[in-house]
This record gives structure tokens, C-alpha cells and sequence, in this order.
């Protein structure tokens, strides 16, 4: 059976594109550790962190940092189950 340099490319592509989606799947998950461990230490020992003005902020920061991520993982685990199951995300 002959593979057409067509079908190769769209092969490469569907790899790559796993590859991408595998490592950014990754890095959100690294991402959502970080700032929930960031977050926990802030909250439960502010003495052992860095100076800081104004706690109030520097605590929104990081729950900012972990919404972030969560939403990332989020969106990211919701295109993927879209294009699982046939369906066209709006994106």
C-alpha cells in the first residue's frame, strides 16, 4: 500500500500536534502544583516568605496564579474532549 505524501503530512501533523497538547498538558499541571504549593505557604507561614507590603495582594497574585492554570487545564481538557468525540470547539 502506497502512503501519499498528503497522508504523511497529515500524520506528522496529528503527531505534532500531540506532542504539543501532551507537553502543554504538562506544564499546566507543573504550573497548578507550583501555585497551589506557593499559595499554601503563603497562607499558612506569610513570616517564612519574602518580605511583603501588602499580604492581601501578594495572596490574590498567587490564587490569581492558580486560577489561571486551572482554567488553562480546563479549556485545554475541554478542546480535547471535543475533538474526541467529533465535535467543533468554538476556538
Amino acid at each position: 500500500m502506497l502512503v501519499c505524501m498528503t497522508q504523511i503530512q497529515e500524520i506528522k501533523a496529528v503527531v505534532e500536534k500531540n506532542v504539543i497538547k501532551e507537553a502543554l498538558l504538562k506544564k499546566l499541571e507543573g504550573d497548578i502544583i507550583v501555585a497551589e504549593t506557593d499559595l499554601k505557604i503563603f497562607l499558612t507561614k506569610p513570616v517564612a516568605v519574602a518580605e511583603h507590603i501588602d499580604y492581601i495582594t501578594t495572596a490574590e497574585r498567587k490564587l490569581e496564579a492558580l486560577t489561571t492554570a486551572r482554567d488553562k487545564l480546563s479549556t485545554l481538557t475541554w478542546i480535547h474532549l471535543g475533538a474526541v468525540k467529533g465535535l467543533k470547539s468554538e476556538i
